[in-house]
């Protein structure tokens, strides 16, 4: 859409304004990956934490998309219901002020690796649903003021079966070849 091949041709311009001055319809987005990555202005993320109208009802990739912004206070409250990739989305926001993060829907993602890296500031989470989830390396590396991670049990509990289901089946397979072998 128009609005879209807008945003990319004034992303540059936009980061270097005081105060975005126009709208943009996100409404048909898919795809926000890396969309406000590495952005330091301070009134910029206040406006889109703030005052903007941030559709996000259809974006699948969330992937980085504020990731690297030392400045960011508070996380944007989103709809995240069909996201399916939050990696590196909060990625080395290591001088930001973020304590805390919104509820976000993650019953749908797959893939958190190294979501909340080096967020050095971020002391509470709230429950998110892990069922989904495939891939959370790093999550929360170098989060190191993160004490409680609510629902962790249960997704640690999980990882874990998923590996010992999967070491036990390479024992099965292993055990069988070596049968079949001295048969």
């Amino acid at each position: 859409t128009k609005e879209i091949k807008t945003w990319w041709i004034r992303k540059e311009n936009i980061f270097r304004k005081s105060k975005i001055d126009f709208g943009l319809n996100t409404y048909y987005v898919a795809n926000m990956a890396y969309m406000f990555a590495g952005c330091q202005n301070a009134n910029i993320i206040h406006d889109i934490a703030n005052t903007w109208d941030l559709i996000t009802s259809r974006v699948g990739n969330m992937q980085g998309m504020f990731a690297g912004i030392n400045n960011l206070g508070i996380a944007p409250v989103m709809e995240t219901g069909n996201a399916r990739d939050m990696s590196y989305m909060f990625y080395g926001n290591n001088g930001s002020k973020l304590t805390t993060i919104p509820a976000y829907q993650t019953n749908l993602v797959s893939n958190m690796a190294y979501m909340f890296y080096n967020c050095q500031e971020l002391t509470h989470m709230p429950e998110l649903n892990l069922y989904s989830v495939s891939n959370a390396h790093n999550m929360f590396g170098d989060a190191v003021n993160l004490k409680v991670i609510p629902g962790a049990c249960n997704f640690i509990s999980f990882i874990h079966i998923k590996h010992l289901l999967y070491h036990l089946l390479l024992y099965i397979i292993i055990l069988t070849e070596v049968l079949v072998y001295y048969n």
